[in-house]
């Protein structure tokens, strides 16, 4: 029996897949997190005055296009390299890695705000979660089905492989969905907020 017209026993791969790469990013989301927090006074220092400056210039003018097409890009790589790599037999530990590298950049990101702003920081963040809760569950749900592909010993199949292009990209144009939310809501929250966290 097939299972969402993929292949035979897809629903045990799927499963498996799914706690495994939530697995890796909360790894890398840790790796991230104490990577921040170890590092020395050179590097924190520099890491402190680009969230300074960038602090600065947001709150002086929002470039709301800026910050979709810069999220649109950073999400768009991630989504290439992802979409490439479920082609190959090694794109399994490829596409991992980039759910590692994507949490770890989140946590990296998280406790920067929190080490230089304390729970002032926090709030930084949040006004990402809209599209934090969009992206998060696609991203991996990508992930788990890209290596699925990979995997697949039917994967030169061409209905196969139309299928598999057509999810793919379903959950681009939700990346790009996720970015509008970055670009014009989330600035929004964050132009509320800045006064209150740089005093």
């Amino acid at each position: 029996m097939k299972i969402n017209s993929f292949y035979i026993n897809e629903k045990k791969y799927i499963s498996k897949w799914i706690y495994i790469i939530f697995g890796l990013f909360c790894i890398g989301i840790t790796i991230g997190a104490v990577y921040c927090t170890c590092l020395n006074t050179s590097s924190s220092l520099s890491v402190n005055n680009f969230l300074t400056n960038f602090f600065s210039s947001f709150n002086a003018d929002i470039d709301k296009f800026s910050s979709f097409k810069n999220s649109a890009f950073n999400n768009l790589k991630f989504f290439i390299f992802i979409f490439l790599s479920s082609f190959v037999k090694p794109g399994v530990v490829f596409i991992g890695g980039c759910s590692i590298l994507k949490g770890f950049i989140s946590g990296f990101t998280i406790a920067s705000f929190i080490k230089f702003y304390k729970a002032k920081g926090l709030l930084i963040y949040l006004c990402q979660l809209p599209s934090l809760l969009i992206f998060i569950p696609s991203f991996i749900f990508f992930c788990t089905y890209a290596i699925v592909f990979c995997i697949n010993k039917h994967n030169t199949e061409k209905n196969k492989v139309k299928k598999f292009i057509l999810l793919s990209f379903c959950c681009l144009t939700i990346f790009c969905i996720t970015s509008f939310i970055d670009g014009y809501i989330s600035t929004i929250f964050m132009k509320l907020l800045l006064p209150f966290i740089t005093k």
